[in-house]
């Protein structure tokens, strides 16, 4: 019994080693089971990499070019660091070495070895959209370039087909290696384990299965911890259910998303962290309905609503794909969080019934043409202003509102699909068009066509303008303008004419008057009895007063027509006191007036300023004091007021003022002085004489050098006058006109030889009589073409030219001096005519300097001395 039990112990001993070998062979070809469903899992997982990096890289991509948020441009850049970056030992992109590994495991477990050179396809598609998604972002940046050119770049059909290349190859792959199965021994291997449950009281049995179970179990632990590592390294949120809607793994996206501590915060929690209802279902069922329909599809994209930490809903994309392992299906969750872009879908939203609600409520006829030329919106105010009750009403008739012709004769439907697709070109374009209502009344309209990218393409704004109102206007307007320059050149010719008789008569009266005065200032030379020398000086006085006379009247026309220049030269504060005291103490002792020059002591000499205009107010004050006042005194009074730097420059407001113990004015007619040939009093006029300019002429002079003139006076006590003129330091000593002349040899003048042009003998006379005085040797001429003769056989040091006179005037001779005999000889204009144009002229034609008549002598010998020969 013993031998027997022991062989049939033996012979099972023997059964059981032979059967457990042969487990043994089986768990050796299990082996190649598990790492190929290891490496089946590794493919779908970095398949799921490639296709679901290039739906993000997209999406992000788009998202930033349409709104330039910084959040989608930070996501972006992040995904394609960790997914596109650098093996930092070889160099070579991570993402393109899983690719290969991936190649390498499908072209060892498939049949089929094409889709090896797919998924290099593949990847090189993904690097091909990566490299137009970096160009459109690049041209984003550009300040000259629009978002509609950016966009462009991901709209193009290369991209497009890119995007198309890598689902449908991730389509492929996935169908074909989702189902990887080894090629199982025939032998019905539950039998084998019954067998083996026999022998199991034996304990190299027990050890063997034990063996077995323990290689299973470590190999689907690693397997388990790679999927976890896998699943944990995705840069979106990954999430693992199973059959039975339950989470059996996340990774740590999921975690940063909803603020939690671990994974197993959610894996335990998971219903707490999403929304009970999900498209108005409730989770369980809504978890059910997506697993069935991602186990359809293999593939599947839904809206997600989590719920973090504090219960806050957190919006999400989820794109979900389906694979089996180890006999098991799985649903893997793959989250986007979209709450920036349901916000920015908010804010576009928001900002585009903004626009509608300015569209409708703007003033303007505002229409929107597509890139088909065709009407497909316009504002309230459109419909409004053409009569009609809705914007389709007026989409329907806006071929009626367009007569059949515009003004320029082309067909309108033309000329305006011309104007569209121009605008289109160049994004922007004005013009007048001719509109009309349905009862065919013409209505001219001013258009603005804009071209603007509105939801990835271009549209046309058209903005219609209502110019009826504003031609009306216009030709209103046309006609005031015509009638203003019609106006304006009457003006113009009435001043003309005023300038011209001015001119005239003042050449003709001061022609007379240089004989007279210059006739009277030699006689006055010649004493001959005190009885004579009377007569002489009043002839003279009188002749002085008539020029004064004239010189106002010219000076105001001057004022009026805003042609008056002031200067800015240096002179002798003392010189010119000293003239206005020589001027009148004559007149002031024949008339018993006490004649006052009061300058304080520490007013300086030398000014920069316009003297002849200072010394024209002051002669006229003194002349009007002269004029009121019988006995008493008159004062000239000169003090500094207040003193600044400006620039270097030093500025004192001097005052001057003239103080008389004369008639005195009231309140009432100082108010009346200061306007142009008004008195005090009429019978002033009777009385003392005069225009009546002298004080317009003299306040006006003072605002042209920025001071002022004022009067105070009491009526029998006096007047005082009162000019405040700023004035500038001049730091350099001011030479006189006496000082002037006697710088120079009296010998310079002598033997200078003067060709003296003059049409008027007796101004011919008295001339050369002054120029002789001095020892010029003068010779004469009567007119420019006898001068031009003498100039032509005779050397001169300087000629005098008169300007009006027979046969060639002087401006003509001077000319012809100058560009055709080609002769430098100074030449001194020396004329009546004293307007300020006039000089211009003469120095524009080629003269040297001016001399007005009536001849001053030491103005005529100082212009002489300027140009004599040395």
């Amino acid at each position: 019994m013993n031998k027997t039990f022991f062989r049939i112990t033996v012979t099972v001993l023997f059964l059981s080693f032979i059967l457990n070998f042969y487990l043994l062979y089986e768990v050796h070809k299990n082996k190649t089971f598990f790492e190929v469903q290891s490496e089946h899992f590794v493919t779908v997982g970095i398949l799921n990499e490639i296709y679901l990096t290039s739906v993000q890289l997209n999406q992000l991509s788009q998202m930033y070019i349409r709104t330039e948020d910084q959040y989608y441009l930070n996501n972006y850049t992040n995904i394609t660091n960790q997914m596109l970056g650098k093996s930092p030992r070889s160099n070579n992109n991570l993402f393109h070495m899983k690719v290969l590994k991936l190649a390498d495991i499908i072209k060892t477990n498939l049949a089929d070895k094409e889709y090896t050179q797919q998924l290099l396809e593949m990847y090189a598609e993904l690097e091909l959209q990566h490299a137009f998604q970096q160009k459109a972002i690049q041209a984003l940046k550009n300040d000259d370039t629009s978002r509609y050119e950016a966009l462009s770049v991901l709209t193009s059909q290369n991209y497009l087909d890119s995007l198309a290349v890598i689902t449908d190859t991730y389509d492929t792959i996935i169908n074909n290696t989702q189902h990887v199965e080894p090629n199982f021994s025939p032998i019905n291997f539950a039998f084998i384990h019954s067998l083996a449950a026999l022998l199991f009281f034996f304990t190299i049995t027990f050890m063997f299965i034990k063996l077995r179970q323990g290689y299973k179990s470590s190999k689907i632990k690693d397997i388990d911890e790679y999927i976890h590592l896998l699943v944990d390294s995705m840069p979106f949120v990954s999430i693992i259910f199973n059959d039975n809607g339950k989470v059996i793994d996340c990774n740590k996206k999921l975690v940063e998303l909803l603020d939690l501590s671990n994974e197993e915060q959610f894996i335990n929690n998971f219903r707490q962290y999403l929304a009970k209802e999900q498209e108005e279902k409730p989770l369980s069922l809504f978890i059910a309905e997506k697993n069935e329909l991602i186990k359809e599809k293999s593939i599947s994209s839904f809206k997600w609503i989590f719920l973090d930490a504090s219960g806050a809903p957190i919006p999400c994309q989820v794109t979900a794909i389906y694979l089996t392992y180890l006999n098991k299906n799985f649903y893997i969750y793959y989250a986007f969080n979209s709450q920036k872009e349901l916000e920015m879908q908010a804010k576009i939203k928001e900002q585009e019934e903004r626009i509608q609600v300015m569209l409708d409520s703007a003033p303007l006829c505002c229409t929107i043409w597509d890139k088909d030329f065709k009407l497909i919106d316009c504002n309230f105010e459109s419909a409004r202003f053409f009569n009609f009750q809705t914007k389709q009403e007026f989409i329907d008739n806006f071929e009626k509102l367009n007569p059949i012709y515009q003004p320029d004769g082309q067909l309108s439907t033309e000329k305006h699909l011309q104007l569209l697709k121009k605008s289109f070109q160049s994004g922007y374009k004005t013009f007048e068009w001719l509109h009309q209502d349905l009862e065919h009344n013409l209505i001219p309209c001013h258009i603005t066509f804009t071209r603007i990218n509105y939801k990835n393409t271009n549209v046309i704004i058209s903005y219609a303008r209502d110019l009826r109102e504003e031609k009306t206007m216009f030709n209103k307007l046309k006609k005031k303008q015509t009638e203003l320059i019609e106006a304006k050149l009457k003006s113009e010719r009435e001043a003309k004419a005023k300038s011209d008789f001015l001119a005239i008569m003042s050449h003709e009266i001061r022609t007379p008057l240089n004989i007279i005065i210059n006739v009277f200032g030699l006689l006055a030379e010649i004493r001959i009895d005190e009885k004579n020398d009377d007569f002489v000086q009043k002839g003279l006085s009188s002749a002085t007063l008539l020029l004064h006379t004239i010189n106002d009247i010219l000076d105001y026309s001057k004022i009026e027509a805003g042609q008056l220049h002031i200067e800015h030269i240096p002179f002798s504060l003392n010189e010119l006191i000293k003239n206005i005291h020589n001027l009148f103490s004559l007149q002031m002792e024949q008339k018993g007036i006490t004649y006052i020059i009061d300058k304080e002591q520490e007013v300086e000499d030398s000014w920069l300023g316009d003297p002849i205009r200072i010394t024209q107010i002051l002669n006229n004050l003194i002349n009007n004091a002269y004029k009121f006042t019988e006995t008493g005194s008159i004062t000239l009074k000169i003090s500094k007021i207040s003193k600044s730097d400006i620039d270097d420059k030093t500025i004192v407001l001097l005052r001057f003022e003239v103080m008389d113990t004369g008639i005195g004015i009231t309140e009432e007619q100082i108010e009346k002085i200061f306007s142009p040939f008004m008195q005090a009093d009429t019978s002033t006029t009777r009385k003392y004489g005069g225009t009546g300019l002298g004080l317009s002429i003299s306040k006006n002079l003072a605002s042209l050098m920025e001071g002022q003139l004022s009067c105070t006076s009491k009526v029998g006590e006096g007047t005082n006058f009162s000019l405040e003129i700023p004035l500038e330091f001049n730091k350099d000593k001011v030479t006189t006109n006496q000082e002037s002349l006697n710088e120079y040899d009296e010998n310079i003048l002598k033997n200078l030889s003067i060709l003296l042009v003059e049409d008027n003998p007796i101004n011919t006379l008295i001339a050369a009589e002054l120029l002789k005085k001095k020892k010029i040797i003068v010779d004469t001429a009567s007119n420019g073409l006898e001068a031009i003769k003498k100039i032509h056989d005779q050397t001169y040091d300087v000629i005098l030219m008169d300007i009006q006179m027979p046969d060639m005037d002087g401006i003509t001779a001077t000319k012809i001096i100058r560009q055709e005999l080609k002769i430098q000889t100074p030449i001194i204009a020396m004329t009546a005519n004293v307007l300020e144009e006039d000089k211009k002229l003469y120095m524009q034609s080629g003269f040297n300097s001016h001399i007005g008549k009536p001849i001053v002598p030491i103005n005529l010998y100082k212009t002489l001395i300027e140009f004599a020969p040395r």
